[in-house]
């Protein structure tokens, strides 16, 4: 056994770090057993032992680290030469590697083990001879989606180990990543470096282990976020290099049809929390005893994150979630980023997070997220013998910002038995209004009817436009009601255009002003049936 020192900060799991944490030096011992020789994929090490870099790969890349740290290193002459004292220091605010105690990646090994997950550990090799550490773990659904997930400027390979444990469990491999200096490795964080150690995850899913890159789904955290979009940008000049030698218009009508077809690698969905437009529009909000004009002058263009989405065809949809409060990152870098997205990828959200901060927008987001991406089985709520399950759609309330984009209209005559898709609490009856008839239209929301029911897990059913007065006798306001319940029977009521069933699920959106409701993806499975129908709403 050999002691060693180490640095390492306060466990304290936030994303990024304040200015004022200072590390802190402690004793570990730690077995300091060498491999001989190095392979060009270090030997894996299976859960509770945990892989350490070889030392003989101090040697591997040590000109590389050697450049980057004199390009790091503030020094007399660099009064000089405003620009590279500006890259420097804007360097030094960027990145923030923490060394970390190995009994606390070995802590997070064991919870990922315990949770079901078999983690297989590498050092892959990136372009430029460094090492990056990757945790790597196979859902046994062969056909299973992957998440990859990108860090902060002052987090390490561990800070996405609650969502990684919660999506494997939903069906998804799942891979944390670090950066070169991060997580206990050797190298010190440049961009273009940074870039380097994303692409070699990408290379090592997609080119070695044959995951198809649109079965990928990406998360990443601030600083991770510009690593993401510049790492897919690189990627995507790699893979389509068609494309970056055209000048698209992008109101040409079938313009996106066009580019689905030609693709030769397209990611499917990319999360962004925190993101920022780019470390010279950031310097607007730091360094504030330096004139903005002086820092725009001379702080050179790193991490463009707007220019990178110019350069991308390679994402399917990309969603921000950024919280008002955020004083790391304005909400105003996230909102220029999201302009910059729209012209480039046609499924684009930007979701306001309100009284969020830089540090507790991961955790309020992860419930919601999870929700709006998962599927949610429900029983037909009509009659099957009686009635086929026909969609209409309704385009003027059935659209996103209303928050029903999920919900369904299933059209049925009038006094038909309704039934409860989904156990749960009756929060709400409204039934007094009449019914019109049948051949009339209206679009008088005032006159509507409405059943609420809320299930064990939250989420909201709401079963609009119930016959009048058909739920007397059957339920009220507090009522347990099983899946499969007579609650009611449809009718002909508030904005409507033919007697029908308007069913949605979801929850409470606080940030929709207009409905103040979110809805989910459903499937519905028929009653004594554990096999889901063909309809499925999941966009």
């Amino acid at each position: 056994m050999q002691s060693i020192s180490i640095n390492t900060a306060e466990n304290n799991y936030r994303n990024d770090k304040p200015l004022d944490a200072k590390p802190r030096t402690i004793g570990v011992s730690l077995n300091s057993a060498r491999t001989s020789t190095i392979p060009q994929e270090l030997n894996t090490k299976p859960a509770l032992s945990l892989a350490i870099l070889p030392k003989e790969a101090d040697e591997i890349g040590r000109e590389v680290r050697e450049q980057a740290r004199k390009e790091n290193t503030f020094s007399l002459l660099d009064i000089f030469n405003p620009c590279k004292l500006f890259t420097k220091l804007a360097n030094k605010l960027l990145y923030h590697p923490q060394a970390i105690n190995p009994l606390a990646l070995l802590v997070k090994l064991n919870k990922l083990k315990e949770a079901g997950l078999n983690i297989e550990q590498k050092f892959l090799k990136t372009v430029d001879d460094q090492f990056v550490r990757m945790w790597f773990a196979k859902n046994p659904n062969p056909n299973a989606p992957t998440k990859i997930y990108f860090h902060g400027n002052a987090g390490d390979i561990t800070r996405f180990t609650e969502y990684a444990i919660k999506d494997f469990q939903d069906g998804y491999n799942v891979c944390l990543t670090s950066y070169r200096g991060f997580s206990n490795t050797n190298g010190i964080p440049t961009e273009q470096g940074l870039i380097n150690d994303a692409l070699a995850v990408f290379e090592d899913l997609i080119d070695k282990r044959g995951i198809p890159a649109n079965t990928i789904d990406i998360e990443a955290a601030s600083l991770g976020c510009a690593v993401a979009l510049n790492a897919l940008k690189a990627r995507s000049k790699l893979k389509n290099p068609d494309f970056h030698q055209l000048e698209l218009k992008l109101e040409e009508p079938l313009v996106w049809q066009k580019l689905n077809a030609k693709l030769n690698e397209r990611f499917n969905h990319v999360t962004l929390f925190s993101p920022f437009a780019s470390v010279k529009s950031l310097a607007k909000y730091k360094l504030k005893f330096i004139p903005n004009f002086i820092k725009q002058w001379f702080i050179n263009d790193i991490w463009n994150n707007v220019s990178a989405i110019k350069d991308l065809f390679n994402i399917s949809n990309i969603r921000i979630y950024h919280g008002t409060n955020d004083e790391v990152v304005p909400i105003a870098e996230g909102q220029k980023l999201f302009e910059a997205i729209r012209e480039r990828c046609k499924a684009a959200d930007f979701i306001v997070v309100k009284g969020n901060d830089h540090h507790s927008s991961l955790s309020s987001y992860s419930a919601n997220l999870k929700r709006e991406q998962q599927t949610h089985e429900c029983l037909l709520p009509f009659d099957e013998s009686k009635y086929h399950l026909h969609i209409s759609e309704n385009k003027m309330s059935h659209i996103e910002k209303y928050g029903y984009q999920h919900a369904i209209d299933i059209p049925m005559p009038i006094g038909s038995p309704i039934y409860a898709a989904r156990a749960g609490t009756v929060v709400s009856i409204i039934d007094h209004n009449l019914d019109i008839d049948p051949k009339q239209k209206s679009l008088d929301s005032s006159q509507l009817n409405e059943v609420v029911i809320v299930g064990d897990d939250g989420l909201i059913q709401q079963y609009a436009h119930p016959q009048q007065h058909s739920s007397q006798g059957l339920i009220k306001v507090g009522s347990k009601v099983k899946a499969g319940q007579h609650i009611c029977n449809s009718g002909h009521n508030g904005p409507t255009t033919e007697p029908h069933l308007h069913f949605a699920l979801g929850y409470e959106d606080k940030d929709n002003k207009l409905t103040g409701f979110k809805s989910v993806p459903i499937k519905f499975v028929p009653k004594g049936s554990k096999q889901a129908t063909k309809f499925t709403n999941a966009a």
